[in-house]
């Protein structure tokens, strides 16, 4: 293991490393046992434009649960460095192991993570200084989702949903609206769709929005799957959820009674993955019928968006299939859905995301979407909240860089 790693690091190109593992490996140069899941990360990483990334553990590495040697090395096949800092080891979050939501963002953080501020509110939202309760006079949008939403890997102020606060707020009163709005962000790394319902649930309802948007990406299926190993492995009840109780059922499980070997890790976690992944889109689609009752029991509009990674694995015919699944599980449910998945067409996307190892949007990137969002919102956002700038034809090329920020009034 430490010849390869030596080897490895003195590989600059993520190929050369795959490609040195390989013939290493095949020829016996040192000995590794190699499970037959690690053959098939090795042999999707020679065939994926990103390298393997999510068959390596990326997307569980994100929320720090991988830690063994054998985890370390599908990690350093996808390029990653050791001192790359990934969500559960970055300080800006708390496990609640026996809450569905598994983890929230701690209150109050400020910090650097890759050369950005990160910073919470005292609420544990990625965002600007908020009260609970709604003054009179302003529009509020609550954003539900995961990492592309939350900011990972960007300030906070840079964030899409920050920049498009300040646009509408900038464009309201030279239009005659006299109106404010604030866009809260409930979106939390990993969030599957069931804790992003959850959230609403909990928290997002409290503040009274007028609109929701609910953000999704081609990663969804995958943060469903993550989502019901992590509650079915840490035995979190999660009983009045029926959707996810039923599949689990039919999967022939009893979540107390999990077979673990001597070590206590899940024997037939892989076996379960493999039952659950076609079901994974059902899932989801029931999710978001759910969140679709319950936010027009509260009289507030949902608006689905779909949100684009950087790097390739979102390249048009790589997202087709997943985009057009989305937009038909919206369009079965009536709701209004906004594809923002183009937002980064025009780019080298490699160019938009934080790493070549990583692939949520940089500070460029959030731009991008933020700006694809803005054109939505001028032809097709609903006329009762976003008509001032609709009639007005409002500013739809706006400047490169970020508005000052606005801290809100906390009263």
């Amino acid at each position: 293991m430490n010849i390869l790693r030596k080897i490895q690091a003195r590989l600059a190109n993520p190929w050369s490393r795959v490609l040195a593992t390989v013939v290493i490996l095949g020829f016996g140069v040192i000995e590794l046992p190699l499970s037959w899941g690690m053959v098939r990360v090795m042999k999707h990483a020679l065939k994926s434009p990103e390298i393997g990334r999510e068959s390596a553990g990326y997307y569980e590495g994100l929320i720090g649960v991988n830690d063994s040697e054998a985890d370390a090395l599908k990690r350093s096949l996808v390029g990653e460095p050791t001192d790359w800092v990934h969500f559960g080891d970055s300080g800006v979050s708390q496990m609640h192991t026996d809450d569905v939501l598994l983890f929230r963002l701690s209150p109050n953080v400020s910090r650097s993570l890759f050369g950005k501020p990160f910073t919470t509110n005292a609420l544990r939202m990625r965002d600007r200084p908020v009260k609970p309760e709604k003054p009179d006079g302003v529009v509020r949008i609550a954003l539900l989702g995961a990492s592309m939403d939350m900011g990972w890997g960007v300030s906070t102020d840079e964030t899409y949903e920050n920049r498009l606060e300040d646009w509408l707020n900038e464009q309201a009163r030279p239009n005659g609206d006299p109106r404010r709005f604030e866009i809260l962000n409930f979106a939390v790394a990993a969030y599957s769709p069931t804790q992003r319902l959850e959230s609403y649930r909990r928290f997002a309802r409290k503040f009274e929005p007028d609109i929701v948007f609910y953000a999704t990406t081609m990663l969804d299926p995958r943060l469903t799957e993550i989502h019901l190993c992590d509650m079915l492995n840490y035995g979190t009840e999660f009983a009045r959820f029926e959707h996810l109780t039923r599949y689990v059922e039919q999967a022939g499980y009893a979540p107390k009674s999990l077979r673990r070997d001597p070590t206590g890790k899940w024997i037939d976690k892989t076996k379960f993955k493999n039952w659950l992944q076609p079901h994974r889109e059902a899932i989801n689609h029931e999710v978001l019928g759910k969140i679709v009752e319950e936010t027009r029991s509260d009289g507030v509009e949902l608006v689905c968006l779909i949100i684009p990674r950087a790097g390739r694995n979102d390249l048009p015919h790589l997202r087709k299939e997943g985009v057009e699944t989305q937009k038909k599980s919206a369009e079965a449910h009536k709701v209004p859905v906004w594809d923002l998945t183009d937002s980064f067409d025009q780019e080298d996307p490699t160019k938009l995301a934080l790493a070549t190892w990583d692939d949520h949007p940089n500070t460029q990137g959030h731009e991008l979407i933020f700006r694809r969002l803005v054109e939505k919102i001028m032809s097709e956002g609903p006329e009762r909240n976003f008509g001032f700038v609709r009639a007005a034809g409002g500013n739809t090329n706006p400047a490169p860089e970020a508005p000052a920020p606005t801290e809100r009034p906390t009263r």
